[in-house]
């Protein structure tokens, strides 16, 4: 329920800002998220630290689990870590 809720403020929101912003800022803020997109997709990724607790929101909103390996038998437990953005 909190996605459908989330989307539609945002497709409001946004069908709001785009009637009420000029196109050209538009086209600018769109390029550089496409710019930053593409340095994020270049770059080589961290590595995440293995050793620490999970994310306390990641529990409660059970991210955390585990799926089957290639050969089926054991299983793999992951579980989700805070990203920063940079």
């Amino acid at each position: 329920m909190f996605l459908e809720i989330a989307t539609t403020i945002g497709a409001i929101s946004g069908a709001y800002l785009a009637a009420s912003t000029p196109t050209r800022a538009i086209a600018i803020i769109f390029g550089i998220v496409l710019l930053y997109s593409a340095y994020s997709a270049i770059r080589p990724p961290k590595d995440l630290p293995t050793d620490k607790p999970p994310d306390r929101y990641a529990t409660l909103l059970k991210f955390d689990g585990s799926y089957p390996t290639p050969g089926g038998e054991s299983l793999t437990t992951f579980a989700t870590f805070p990203r920063d953005l940079g």
